[in-house]
């Protein structure tokens, strides 16, 4: 099941994800070399929120949600993953 069925409006979650910039900054690497540091939000869903997919991978370029701690939208890249519902 894709993550775009299992999300409806008023759904809270906990989103993570890999960026590669924040704040307009590139992100420094881990020892890896392959992987920056996750960032972990609280999230719910509503109607401004979506999935955007490269049409030809049908991989996720990216997720806007809204972020319950800063009270705002925000946008989620890189490897994005859902980690679990709020209660």
């Amino acid at each position: 099941m894709r993550i775009d069925e299992t999300l409806k409006n008023g759904s809270k979650f906990i989103v993570s994800y890999r960026p590669f910039t924040h704040k307009g900054e590139v992100r420094k690497l881990l020892k890896n070399g392959k992987t920056t540091r996750q960032i972990t939000r609280r999230a719910i869903w509503d109607n401004k929120c979506k999935i955007v997919r490269d049409k030809l991978t049908d991989k996720i370029r990216y997720m806007t949600y809204r972020d319950l701690d800063a009270n705002g939208y925000r946008c989620a890249t890189g490897q994005i993953w859902i980690t679990g519902d709020m209660v």
